[in-house]
C-alpha cells in the first residue's frame, strides 16, 4: 500500500445517521483517558498501554500521525464513544456502553467509503485472535483473511496471534452492490 493517506484533502467531519466523525482535540483528553483505562478495549489494540491515562490521551492528540483519524462521537450527544482512523492500515476502537449497536460498522463503512472514493490503494487491517467484535466489523466491510502474525499487546505485555486481513476496492465495491 502506499502511502495514500498523506496526499488525501481529509473531511473535517465525516457524518453519518448517528455518528460524527471529527478530529480530536485537547478537550477530549479526559473522555479519552476514561475509555482507555479499560483493559477490555486496550487488550485488543496492539500499541495501547494499560493504565491510560490523561498524559497518555494528550500525547496521543498532540501527536496524531495520520490525517485520516476521527473521533468517534454520537450525533445526538456529541459524546465522545470511540475512535476510527486509517494509516497504516484501519484501525478503531468502540467503548464497550456502546457494542451490539452497529456503531462500529456505521463508522468504519463511512470512513472506507471516503478512502474508496480517493484511491485505489488496499486496505489492510487485522485483528487479535479472539476479538469477535472486531472480527465481524472487517468481515462486514468485505476484508478477506491475509494469514495469521503474532503481534505484541502492550497493555497485555504478551504476544498474540494476529489475523491480518485486506480489503481491495474491488470487494468493497462488490459489497456496495449488493
Amino acid at each position: 500500500m502506499t502511502d495514500t493517506t498523506w496526499v488525501l484533502d481529509p473531511p473535517t467531519t465525516i457524518t453519518t445517521k448517528r455518528l460524527v466523525l471529527r478530529h480530536f482535540n485537547m478537550a477530549d483528553a479526559p473522555a479519552l483517558a476514561a475509555h482507555l483505562d479499560n483493559l477490555e478495549i486496550s487488550k485488543w489494540v496492539t500499541t495501547m498501554p494499560h493504565p491510560y491515562t490523561v498524559e497518555d490521551a494528550r500525547w496521543f492528540i498532540e501527536n496524531l500521525d495520520a490525517p485520516l483519524r476521527f473521533a468517534i462521537t454520537l450525533r445526538d450527544t456529541g459524546e465522545l464513544i470511540g475512535c476510527v482512523g486509517i494509516g497504516k492500515e484501519l484501525g478503531y476502537w468502540l467503548a464497550p456502553a456502546q457494542w451490539g449497536k452497529g456503531l462500529m460498522k456505521e463508522a468504519t463503512t463511512a470512513l472506507v467509503t471516503y478512502w474508496f472514493n480517493h484511491t485505489d490503494d488496499d486496505l489492510p487491517s487485522g485483528y487479535f485472535v479472539g476479538n469477535e467484535r472486531s472480527a465481524s466489523v472487517l468481515y462486514h466491510l468485505g476484508a478477506v483473511d491475509d494469514g495469521v502474525i503474532t503481534q505484541t499487546c502492550r497493555a497485555l505485555g504478551q504476544d498474540v496471534p494476529c489475523q491480518r486481513l485486506i480489503l481491495t476496492k474491488a470487494a468493497w465495491q462488490s459489497r456496495q452492490n449488493r
